[in-house]
């Protein structure tokens, strides 16, 4: 488990301009680890090590599209602050990272959705159907969805908050929104990821 603690994320550094930077990059990271899931899936002769590789790539699309598992902020501390772990907030979420990692399910709760992860899932789909997605949507280079995350974190997620805020109405609806966003996304991408790998 300790040696898969850097598959979850890549340190993309933002709001670098004019500050000093001293945030640390893992040698290996979330774009690396899901080419590697990728590679060993194909490779692998036992369905057993097939079923962890096929675990640990419908886990890393879903880090990719959560944009705090892609960025680094120096607003408010040179050492990066971890992917918004580091990003102090008042209530119940204890950091910014922890806020959105929930973003999904308090979306779904948000929107009054019930039922089991298929139904929840085409629901999802009717909110944010394959075709919304445009030019975004064929991209199979995780290194670029992880540069893709890069933006709404710099425009929505760090928008409106300071460390130890409580997040206003205003703050937790576009969170929700984005979230689902995402969710779709990245369940789009996998399909297809999941369609090249058992070719």
């Amino acid at each position: 488990a300790t040696r898969c603690r850097c598959w979850h994320y890549k340190n993309i550094v933002i709001h670098a301009e004019g500050r000093s930077n001293r945030v640390q990059h893992a040698p290996f990271d979330a774009v690396k680890a899901v080419r590697l899931a990728q590679s060993r899936f194909k490779t692998e002769s036992t369905d057993r090590m097939k079923a962890f590789w096929l675990y640990w790539l419908m886990h890393l699309v879903g880090d990719l599209h959560q944009p705090l598992h892609c960025v680094s902020s120096v607003k408010f501390d040179p050492t990066g602050d971890a992917g918004g772990n580091k990003f102090a907030l008042q209530g119940r979420a204890r950091n910014l990272h922890f806020l959105w990692d929930n973003g999904i399910t308090d979306g779904l709760v948000a929107q009054g959705w019930r039922g089991g992860l298929v139904e929840k899932a085409g629901l999802v789909q009717k909110v944010h159907p394959s075709s919304s997605f445009g030019k975004f949507l064929p991209q199979p280079d995780p290194g670029v969805w992880c540069e893709e995350r890069a933006d709404p974190a710099v425009k929505t997620v760090y928008v409106g908050i300071n460390p130890n805020d409580t997040p206003s109405a205003d703050y937790e609806k576009k969170r929700k929104d984005l979230s689902l966003r995402q969710a779709a996304l990245g369940g789009y991408r996998l399909a297809e990821v999941l369609k090249e790998i058992l070719r």
